[in-house]
């Protein structure tokens, strides 16, 4: 028995360019007066880009992390990504205490970042602009001490990919080890924007 296509999700302001672009306009002028103010960090009370930062750095995983290229679709304010450069700290685990309850270590190990090719895309100028001037505060600007993390516009729905699209040196082709979505599939789903044909994108 086929299954039934999945219908369509309602559309939504979330699904706009220019909810988006007005949203980090917003966070660029208060990064203005506060740099420590990033914006919204997205899924963070689930602790989200800690989770992705375990996964990729898990020895299952087996990721280089002097060489792996990433590209983070969507990036808006860069987090994701400068997590991922920064790396983090990791707690051991658990253990029993003498009653046989699992008790959680209060030390944690340093987790080493990754250092290969950074890309994070977005279809707003004002969050690429944000995140840009995040980077260089962070070291992570183009002749930062940290490595560089670079940040494009992009429309992927619409657009070819620029000349930042890295070119592997011996197949000549072109693209990333591993791409990053952190809910740029669901706001394209909230879009109504149509093909050619009218059909939702």
């Amino acid at each position: 028995m086929t299954s039934p296509r999945p219908t369509h999700l309602d559309p939504s302001q979330l699904g706009t360019k220019e909810y988006w672009e007005k949203t980090y306009t917003h966070d660029l002028a208060n990064h203005a007066h506060n740099p420590a103010d990033i914006g919204t960090i997205w899924f963070s009370d689930s602790l989200a880009e800690e989770k992705l930062l375990d996964y990729l750095s898990s020895e299952e995983l087996g990721l280089d992390a002097q060489t792996t290229s990433f590209l983070d679709v969507g990036t808006g304010n860069g987090s994701l990504l400068f997590l991922l450069r920064e790396g983090g700290a990791e707690s051991e685990g658990e253990e029993d205490d003498d009653d046989g309850h699992e008790e959680k270590e209060n030390e944690e190990r340093p987790r080493a970042g990754f250092r290969g090719t950074m890309v994070g895309v977005d279809y707003s100028p004002a969050a690429v602009r944000l995140a840009r001037r995040v980077a260089v505060e962070r070291g992570m600007g183009p002749a930062g001490a940290k490595g560089e993390v670079r940040f494009e516009e992009w429309d992927i729905i619409n657009e070819e990919a620029g000349e930042w699209m890295p070119t592997d040196s011996g197949t000549g082709e072109r693209g990333f080890n591993v791409v990053l979505d952190k809910g740029t599939f669901d706001a394209i789903s909230l879009s109504e924007e149509r093909d050619q044909w009218g059909r939702r994108i």
